[in-house]
Order: structure tokens, then sequence, then C-alpha cells
């Protein structure tokens, strides 16, 4: 897991550090019981980050999650991400597979009028994948959203979009590019 490079108006903290009061953050938008995946990736998370965005970004933010490892094993981490009210930003997220079984987990909070133009990218070679995206929009927030899955030998993938707030907007484009036994579960 990598953030190449920090853009001014970003706090960046790894969850192994959070205290109460950010920790209270992690999978506030998850329901942990509905699924035994989801239970298994909290139980053994192992590494992640709590995204705070404060000013407007000139260039977009890019975490860097990459899974490998000879051993068939369960690698799970977490992302929560805020973008706070009236700031536009553009957030990336590539997700790469090369072993073990990658599972990664998103949270995405919109402030009050702002905007995100987000791009989640998941390539793998032929190990299987769990990722869940969960972004929640609030009054006034537009996001666009493009996604791209290629490869992996089976693929979880779930989007949710919650447009909690009043005039919130979503724009949202998906492709899954599969090869050999490759296959996939979108929900």
């Amino acid at each position: 897991m990598s953030i190449a490079k920090v853009p001014n108006g970003v706090n960046v903290m790894s969850i192994n550090e959070l205290g109460d009061e950010f920790g209270k953050l992690l999978f506030k938008s998850m329901d942990i019981s509905e699924s035994r995946a989801l239970a298994r990736h909290v139980a053994n998370l192992i590494n992640g980050v709590y995204v705070e965005v404060n000013n407007d970004l000139r260039e977009p933010l890019r975490i860097g999650v990459a899974a490998s490892t000879p051993r068939p094993v369960l690698l799970p981490t977490h992302y929560t991400v805020l973008i706070n009210d009236g700031v536009t930003a553009s957030l990336s997220i590539f997700i790469n597979g090369f072993g073990g079984c990658p599972s990664t987990t998103v949270e995405i909070y919109l402030g009050r009028g702002s905007r995100l133009n987000a791009l989640f990218v998941s390539t793998h070679e032929q190990v299987p994948t769990y990722s869940l995206i969960k972004v929640i929009a609030g009054d006034g927030s537009s996001i666009i959203a493009r996604t791209l899955i290629m490869g992996g030998s089976m693929n979880h993938h779930r989007e949710d979009y919650l447009l909690q707030g009043r005039k919130s907007d979503l724009n949202h484009l998906g492709l899954e590019i599969g090869h050999g036994a490759s296959r996939l579960t979108i929900r």
C-alpha cells in the first residue's frame, strides 16, 4: 500500500495509528454482519489508511495497493477517505494482485457541495479478489466514477453509492475484462 505523493491540504494517517477520535470512522458505513467475506476481511485486517482532503486538489490523489505473496493467503486492507465540505478533488485507487488473495474495502464520504472524480482500477493475475467500495454523498455533492477490472481468477467487486444528501448526483461507468477462466461477481 502506498500514496506516492501527498498533496497540500491532505492529511493521511495509517489506520494502525488512529486514536479513538478517528478510529470510530472506520467501517462506519459498512455492516460487517452482512456477509462472511466482509466479516473475515475485518477480522484479518492487516493495514490501511485514513485520508482527509481539506482543500481543492490540483492533481489527483493516488493510492496504490499491491498484493504479492506466493502463498494463497488473505491480504485485507481498508481505506477511509473524507472529502470535506466544498472541496473539489480527484482520487485514483489502483489495486494490483500478483499473488495471495487481495481484499480491499474503501469508504468515501463526500461533504456538502463537494465534487469528486474517482477512478478505481483493479488488475490481477490469476488470483481471487474481493473489493467493496462504498460512497456516501452529502447535500449538493457530486461524484463522477469510473471503474476498470481486469484479470483475476474470481473477482467479487461491489460498489455502493448512497446519495443521501439533497441534490447529490452520480455519474458512473464500469468495465470488466476477463481472460481465460476469469469469473466476476458485480453487485
